[in-house]
């Protein structure tokens, strides 16, 4: 294995985030498998904006034994500084709980199970959906499953079932004035996932699908879902809410027997304006995978598919 292109690619990876934070308010999540690495690093890697309110200080929370019938309390996802927390509910603690370290998010913990945020419009309404203390019943965002998965999980895999359930379960929300959706990259030492979410039309529960990154590949999620045509056979790769058909027929944008194209039939598009969310993946793309020749110019990304999810 040769060091300096493993060093040569982290370069390559922090360029692509700085050409991506100098463009303004944006988060943009890099992830690199572990073939795609010259020395077997799976990497996933995160620019905050948090709207320029965010907290990025990172805080180790340190591992925890906790007692039987305890409960863990979820708290309103809180970007400033100082916090002000919100208590929205409770659920079924475990009895041991993992070191991890914070930002404005969750990052990574102590079994090396990392993640990249950002936020993605979609279908669900702004502001349609609320969280417990306004009226609402949902008590999970996305800074609060990010949090729980990093206690309890060791695996990537393992963190997207757990987020995925706990939205269901629990319901889902965004906060006030932002886009719906939720877009993360998590990595373990050996895979990586990639993890989309969306309040589902109760406003009770989620939506949420996940598919696995090939282990020889990048992916670049820039402010707007990825994922593409889902195989939910493909059980090893796919998985996803047990409503998806349902809320994907709810929506008007899909048949049975027609491909289950998560972007296509729950995200609302490039919020902002158009080249928003595109021109970074292509510029990610183009600079990690130069021989893909993806165009930079397109038409309707959420529709056309221009750019593939890795």
């Amino acid at each position: 294995v040769n060091s300096r292109r493993g060093a040569d690619l982290m370069r390559t990876v922090l360029t692509v985030l700085l050409l991506a934070a100098a463009g303004g308010q944006c988060c943009t999540i890099v992830a690199v498998g572990r073939k795609a690495s010259a020395d077997g690093s799976v990497m996933v890697s995160h620019s905050e904006d948090a709207e320029g309110a965010g907290d990025p200080r990172p805080r180790r929370i340190p591992a925890k034994d906790h007692k039987h019938g305890e409960e863990r309390v979820v708290y309103a996802t809180d970007v400033s500084y100082p916090k002000n927390p919100r208590k929205l509910g409770t659920i079924p603690q475990v009895s041991h709980t993992y070191a991890y370290l914070q930002t404005t998010y969750g990052m990574m913990n102590e079994k090396q199970l990392i993640m990249g945020e950002s936020t993605a419009s979609s279908i669900s309404p702004i502001d349609a959906v609320k969280a417990s203390d306004k009226g609402g019943t949902a008590i999970f965002g996305i800074q609060s499953l990010s949090e729980v998965a990093l206690e309890r999980c060791a695996t990537a895999r393992c963190a997207v079932k757990l987020m995925g359930e706990l939205a269901e379960k629990y319901g889902y929300y965004q906060d006030e004035g932002t886009p719906t959706g939720e877009a993360l990259a998590v990595g373990d030492t050996k895979d990586i996932y990639l993890f989309h979410v969306l309040p589902d039309s109760t406003g009770k529960s989620a939506v949420w699908g996940a598919a696995l990154v090939p282990e020889d590949h990048v992916a670049v999620i820039a402010n707007m879902f990825t994922i593409r045509v889902m195989d939910l056979k493909k059980d090893d790769q796919f998985l996803a809410s047990k409503n998806i058909e349902s809320e994907a027929i709810l929506s008007g944008r899909w048949k049975k027997g027609e491909p289950l194209d998560f972007t296509k039939i729950f995200s609302a598009g490039e919020y902002g304006r158009k080249y928003y969310a595109g021109r970074r993946v292509w510029r990610g793309f183009s600079i990690l995978a130069p021989a893909s020749n993806l165009p930079a110019e397109y038409n309707d990304l959420r529709l056309d598919a221009t750019y593939p999810p890795w």
